[in-house]
């Protein structure tokens, strides 16, 4: 930046100059905020060529050094908005003026059209009458400095705008800068730029400096330290993904602040604040730069994935096919592949950066990922797995025993279901490679299908399963993908049986309650909203049967969830399994209600139950 100090020293001391300068760069990247901060400071130690109260004597050296002459003193001026070249001169009044700023734009037509005189300008005092009468023209020691040349009113002609400013430094000698980003300027705009502006800086921001501007701005010596120590993990995600926004910087530090705060004394408290700062960086990275949050919901992909392509290792994809376009998801791991292991996803911080409240739920997510990072570096399987993900980086002599090892923890089922692919397509590509000879035979085969077997036992349901296993990648040619198949079609078929065992025991779980008139019980799994899966799950004929035989406040019960389920003030997008449930259940209480002319008392909360479904079904928005 000291280029940048040298550059504008130069413009200044150079005499009779007719051009302004122009800084480049983009939105965010900190140029506004070097500039004011510290290149004014600079600036006013230029001697200007004006004098300040002359002697007598005829001659005076220009020295930038002479006592004689006033320094040159900045003036900031924001062209955000302006939607006429008249207005120009108000604004450079406003910043000469501070006092006028609320006045100055009623006071400028009745100046432009020599009203001064006339001593009746409305909101214009007798002194600030004097001080403009005694205004004739701007100081050859002033400095003006234009900013938000790209952000003018669109329909003002920018080319029109660069004439104005040439009045300044072709006619009155000013000097002018003008401060921009060049990218959100017309295409065309060059061709008239030349006459008013003769050099163009291109601003890059400090990344590295300025961190520790705003670091050093925070009280706590503690955030100070932790910041410090983790600078490196923060530029290296910025140098990733080419990003350079000194608003999205400050924004990190200061957002991660009440993060910090938040997890107090605990075990590996330092390792957790490490995983959650780089999470909060790279999330918030891609957030500033307008991912939606569709998108961004999908990054917990990211956290296990990676597209298998063993032919690519060797070069042998010499045929292209049409490729598909990448998700959102591939193209973040494509981005951030050198750094992405130590990617973790965090729902709670993702809302809390979209929404700016950390959830109740932020104790249970510390003890969450204390117990990943504790299992990570304590347990065996862990260890083992990183190895076997980072192959490349072990010893020769360790390869076939760290084969053996993982094998055997294979055969003891210490893995998770989703990892068994994974597992499983590394060594495919490990024997595509020839790697040590390794073979992967149909014995290892066999492991890998026991494993999965017993895994059924321990494992719980995943929804999205099938987004955490590997993806084999179409492009490749070394014909290993239906190898992969097998064991990717076998995990989630078990993911499948142990989630068609957890439904069948929740249904049986719920119907006992109707059943047994368990109030108590019914109340809170129907307040609990991760339980609205039910209506998916169970027919409408086991629940109306189970309903019928229940006591009148069974059923109020199980009406009022519904409600709770299906807000009244609310549109909802059904699911197929939901649509067909609420129909079968309003045909069953139209039948009952046709079918039975002595009804119980308890067969009143019938009739809400019937107007309830009929509205969920009118607002119902899914058109299948």
């Amino acid at each position: 930046m000291d280029n940048l100090a040298e550059i504008i020293k130069d413009y200044l001391l150079a005499e009779n100059t007719d051009y302004a300068i122009m800084i480049n760069g983009d939105w965010g990247c900190g140029k506004t905020y070097y500039i004011q901060n510290t290149i004014f400071k600079k600036i006013s130690e230029v001697k200007s060529q004006v004098k300040k109260n002359p002697p007598k004597q005829k001659w005076l050296s220009k020295s930038e050094n002479n006592p004689n002459f006033k320094p040159y003193e900045p003036v900031y001026i924001s062209l955000y908005g302006l939607s006429s070249v008249d207005n120009i001169y108000s604004r450079i009044l406003s910043s000469l003026f501070p006092f006028l700023q609320n006045k100055v734009f009623s006071a400028i037509t009745a100046i432009s059209n020599r009203l001064l005189k006339s001593k009746d300008i409305d909101g214009i005092s007798e002194d600030e009458r004097k001080t403009l009468e005694s205004f004739v023209g701007i100081a050859s020691n002033k400095v003006l400095f234009f900013d938000d040349l790209e952000r003018i009113s669109k329909n003002l002609d920018i080319q029109e705008v660069l004439g104005f400013l040439n009045t300044y430094t072709e006619h009155k000698k000013l000097k002018v800068i003008i401060i921009c980003n060049d990218e959100k300027l017309p295409k065309d705009y060059i061709e008239f730029k030349e006459k008013t502006v003769r050099f163009t800086y291109n601003y890059q921001a400090s990344i590295d400096l300025v961190y520790d501007n705003i670091l050093s701005n925070f009280k706590s010596t503690e955030y100070r330290t932790f910041l410090s120590a983790n600078k490196a993990t923060l530029i290296r995600i910025f140098e990733s993904a080419k990003y350079s926004n000194l608003r999205t910087l400050r924004f990190i530090l200061e957002t991660f602040q009440k993060i910090f705060n938040a997890v107090t004394d605990t075990e590996y408290k330092n390792q957790i604040l490490e995983r959650l700062f780089f999470f909060t960086t790279i999330y918030s990275v891609e957030y500033k730069e307008g991912v939606a949050k569709e998108d961004l919901d999908s990054l917990f992909r990211a956290e296990n994935y990676f597209s298998i392509n063993p032919s690519s290792f060797l070069g042998k994809n010499k045929e292209k096919e049409e490729e598909k376009e990448p998700e959102y998801f591939e193209k973040f791991c494509d981005k951030y592949e050198n750094i992405r292991s130590s990617f973790y996803y965090y729902p709670a911080i993702a809302n809390y950066i979209h929404f700016g409240y950390i959830p109740e739920v932020f104790e249970f997510l510390i003890e969450t990922v204390r117990n990943d990072i504790k299992k990570d570096e304590e347990s065996e399987d862990a260890v083992s797995l990183k190895k076997l993900k980072n192959w490349e980086l072990i010893e020769s002599g360790e390869f076939n025993d760290l084969i053996e090892h993982i094998l055997g923890l294979v055969d003891k089922c210490k893995f998770n279901l989703y990892t068994y692919p994974a597992i499983y397509a590394q060594l495919i590509q490990l024997e595509y490679m020839q790697i040590e000879k390794f073979k992967l035979t149909d014995g290892i085969k066999s492991q890998f299908f026991n494993a999965i077997d017993k895994s059924k036992k321990t494992h719980k349901f995943e929804y999205t399963f099938n987004r955490r296993i590997p993806l084999w990648d179409n492009t490749d040619k070394s014909g290993a993908k239906d190898r992969y198949q097998e064991i990717y079609n076998y995990a989630l078929h078990a993911n499948e049986e142990v989630g068609n065992l957890e439904y069948k025991n929740e249904i049986d779980k719920f119907v006992e309650m109707v059943s047994s008139n368990n109030i108590e019980g019914l109340e809170g799994y129907m307040n609990n909203i991760n339980n609205k899966d039910i209506i998916k799950n169970i027919t409408a004929e086991t629940l109306f049967e189970k309903l019928l035989l229940a006591k009148g406040t069974t059923i109020k019960m199980f009406v009022h969830g519904i409600y709770a389920f299906y807000p009244d003030n609310s549109l909802y997008s059904l699911s197929d399994e939901e649509i067909a449930f609420f129909k079968r259940l309003d045909e069953l209480i139209d039948d009952y209600f046709s079918k039975t002319e002595k009804r119980p008392i308890e067969s009143a909360f019938l009739f809400y139950l019937k107007n309830k479904v009929k509205s969920i079904l009118t607002r119902n928005t899914y058109q299948g």
